[in-house]
């Protein structure tokens, strides 16, 4: 059985909260690359560096999520695809 967040150990809470606040990011982000129409204005070095860090963002999500995976007791707050732009 998981343990509840209050349980968890004090780095694995830091972990967590790095994961959400990134995936708050990475969505907002996903947005503005999405829909803005300020985003198609900029040069295109400029779009391609936004979509290089999206990706990159995408991949650091991963490794968080990977290391919450193998927390001790399962915790999993976690899952799902992660969308592209």
């Amino acid at each position: 059985m998981a343990k509840p967040e209050s349980q968890m150990e004090p780095h694995e809470r830091r972990v967590l909260e790095e994961l959400n606040q990134l995936t708050d990011k990475r969505e907002k982000l996903a947005t503005f690359i999405g829909t803005s129409p300020t985003f198609k204005k900029l040069p295109t070095d400029e779009q391609s560096r936004l979509n290089r860090q999206f990706d990159i963002m995408v991949q650091y999500e991963g490794v968080l999520q990977e290391r919450i995976d193998h927390f001790p007791a399962g915790f999993k707050p976690y899952s799902g695809i992660v969308p592209t732009p």
